[in-house]
């Protein structure tokens, strides 16, 4: 049977929209949460006033953890996308960057079996773990700036004017309804 869709048939479909959305402003979110995470242990006062200093401690870690894989994510999900070859090769250096920094992640704390109770403890080892999440925050704040300026996240306008804007969109109004 015939689709009356002329483009079902030639299989051109935009789904740019749909993948923006669905995969890299998933990562964004996620990225933004879990950096909260590693810095305080939880995303909310709520939950932080909830939670013990050692689970305070395990959540932060996860967060790290989780916080650059969505980075190193949005940055393989997004490469395709970056027309500047200055930007691209701004990329590769993140990537490098945060391949080095895996190395050095499982150092940045330890645990702690206590036999008599049968828990764990997480230790964080403050001067590595701050210094690798500094540095993924330096590549996020870096990442969202090449990503805007190849309009990826948002329309990039050098030099807008929000008064030509308005009268641009006051005369479509007027003239287009």
């Amino acid at each position: 049977m015939r689709s009356e869709n002329p483009f079902a048939e030639t299989g051109i479909w935009n789904v740019a929209g749909e993948f923006s959305c669905d995969i890299l402003m998933y990562h964004i979110y996620w990225i933004d949460r879990y950096d909260i995470l590693a810095e305080f242990g939880s995303c909310d006062y709520n939950q932080d006033i909830d939670l013990s200093e050692d689970d305070k401690k395990a959540s932060r870690v996860k967060g790290l953890q989780w916080f650059y894989k969505h980075i190193t994510m949005l940055i393989s999900n997004s490469k395709f996308a970056v027309k500047k070859e200055k930007h691209k090769t701004e990329l590769e250096v993140f990537q490098e960057e945060l391949a080095k920094i895996k190395q050095y992640m499982p150092g940045s704390f330890s645990t702690k079996v206590n036999q008599k109770d049968n828990t764990i403890r997480v230790i964080i080892h403050d001067k590595l773990f701050s210094m690798i999440y500094d540095k993924i925050v330096k590549i996020k704040e870096e990442l969202y700036t090449i990503l805007h300026k190849n309009n990826i996240i948002f329309k990039y306008v050098a030099d807008m004017d929000p008064k030509t804007l308005k009268e641009k969109w006051k005369h479509k109004l007027e003239t287009e309804g």
